[in-house]
């Protein structure tokens, strides 16, 4: 055996896997949000052929390109992606809007960024969750509650 061999890769048990808790984690919080506002998840959203919420959108070429509709979370008319952490600070990465945008705009429906920060080590604590909109969708959301007529969804983004 060469020293140029990569190693050899040896299938690891699910609960080795420090990222499993964290996703489960994540999972569990997205379905306590569908369920809060009457949505669903969206399993395997970020999985190219495997997820059942796809689109065969036209790129140029004579075959469609399968697309995945990106986000966690479908309620209502909006389109959501689902973040959360454990720490106190949390940056919002410009690909992740530009990714639910993109869902949102081949589903016919509105962005949505909802962030949750939890308490590590203490299950009995709330988290905190947060909704980013786009400014036109929180104008016509003013304006519906304040009885004036809106304008239709919002259909261009980055």
């Amino acid at each position: 055996m060469s020293d140029d061999a990569p190693p050899e890769k040896r299938a690891v048990p699910k609960w080795l896997d420090p990222n499993y808790d964290r996703f489960k984690r994540s999972q569990k919080h997205e379905t306590r949000l569908a369920s809060k506002f009457g949505g669903r998840r969206l399993p395997q959203s970020g999985a190219k052929q495997l997820s059942k919420h796809v689109i065969r959108a036209q790129t140029g070429s004579e075959k469609p390109e399968t697309v995945t509709l990106r986000g966690d979370l479908t309620i209502g008319d909006f389109w959501v992606e689902h973040k959360r952490t454990e720490t106190g600070t949390m940056s919002i990465k410009r690909e992740w809007w530009a990714q639910v945008c993109e869902g949102a705009r081949a589903a016919g429906q509105d962005p949505a960024l909802f962030l949750t920060f939890e308490t590590p080590r203490s299950p009995s604590s709330k988290p905190v969750d947060l909704v980013v909109l786009p400014i036109e969708v929180f104008e016509r959301m003013r304006k519906l509650a304040s009885g004036e007529s809106p304008s239709g969804p919002v259909t261009d983004r980055p």
